[in-house]
């Protein structure tokens, strides 16, 4: 299971995020443009010491995204009809936020 960000513009959420997939040992993909610079140093720092841990793969448009990922793409929102308790997930899933 992959966990993909469209577009993030907080570091700091973008961080938590990735500190969360790390402990669970999820990969993360980041759809750019992002709202910040996607440096070593800031990731590093919005990481913190979980980046060692984590599988993260940067895409630099949206069809970058599009081109590399052969796998379903499942969209997350507070606004959705069915609950996330009740949807069938699979393995190979990739859960799209942003």
């Amino acid at each position: 299971m992959r966990i993909a960000v469209y577009q993030p513009d907080i570091p700091g959420n973008a961080g938590a995020l990735m500190r969360t997939a790390a402990c669970l040992g999820v990969s993360v993909d980041i759809i750019g443009p992002c709202g910040f610079v996607l440096s070593d140093r800031q990731m590093r720092r919005a990481g913190m010491d979980y980046l060692d841990a984590l599988d993260l793969t940067s895409h630099s448009s949206w069809q970058a995204f599009q081109d590399s990922r052969p796998n379903r793409l499942v969209l997350l929102s507070t606004a959705a009809e069915n609950s996330y308790l009740q949807f069938p997930f699979l393995a190979d899933d990739i859960l799209l936020v942003g």
